[in-house]
């Protein structure tokens, strides 16, 4: 009885791996041969084991050839997601169900949103990217954190360390004390709402006095209102010790 031998070289298949890894490793090969020819040197992008181009700077436009070598390796459902996701006329939140709905992993949608979602067409720049991944965050919550998002409020805040008044033996002094400039309800799965966060940033960097932006999530059963000028005094300690800055 004869041996057959390997039909298929070496090259092809490096000994000890995968059968898919090497050939993903083939592709990679192919990846910067076509970025080559198009004068794109490789090191300016990260290529992925599931072959997601990665430009490493933040925007590429449509039109480049850049733009073109990405969409080539995409599967399919990838590409067909990239599309809708780019579209000004359809909803970032409807691509992401779309591409939920036809069983594409959250991690890859994830790691698409970030590639593709922030792009230049012509001198505009472009930003699908934090709607996108605001709604993938909220459509892939786990039961006990859809629970936990139910029964919770989350406040944000500006933060920076005051001085109150004390009398010691009739004598006025003066100790430190956390203070706070307007404590207003987030909602974390909603782009207007969070866009708050970056107004309050802004007024926080000329404030002084060491002033942040922080958040809490604190029960609805305690703090339930749209705004309050200050903590409740009652959930002050509350507040300072479960404080997170943003």
């Amino acid at each position: 009885m004869k041996l057959v031998r390997e039909t298929l070289n070496e090259a092809d298949f490096e000994r000890g791996l995968d059968p898919k890894r090497s050939m993903g490793l083939g592709k990679k090969v192919q990846i910067e041969k076509d970025l080559e020819e198009a004068g794109i040197n490789p090191m300016a992008v990260e290529i992925t084991d599931d072959l997601i181009i990665k430009n490493k700077s933040v925007y590429n436009s449509q039109d480049s050839a850049l733009y073109k070598i990405q969409m080539k390796y995409l599967k399919p459902s990838w590409k067909k997601f990239v599309l809708k996701l780019r579209n000004d006329k359809i909803k970032s939140s409807l691509a992401v169900d779309d591409a939920l709905d036809e069983g594409i992993d959250p991690a890859v949608i994830r790691e698409l949103i970030n590639t593709f979602g922030k792009f230049k067409e012509g001198y505009q720049e472009i930003d699908h990217k934090t709607s996108a991944i605001i709604h993938l965050t909220k459509q892939t919550r786990d039961k006990e954190k859809v629970e936990e998002d139910e029964e919770n409020n989350t406040y944000a805040f500006i933060g920076f360390q005051g001085k109150a008044p004390v009398m010691v033996n009739g004598k006025k002094y003066y100790e430190d004390k956390f203070e706070t400039e307007g404590v207003i309800k987030i909602d974390r799965y909603d782009q207007s709402s969070l866009a708050n966060i970056s107004g309050m940033k802004l007024r926080a960097r000329y404030a002084g006095h060491g002033a942040n932006v922080y958040f809490i999530t604190i029960p609805k059963d305690f703090m339930d209102e749209e705004r309050y000028e200050e903590i409740p005094e009652e959930y002050y300690d509350l507040f300072v010790e479960h404080k997170k800055r943003i």
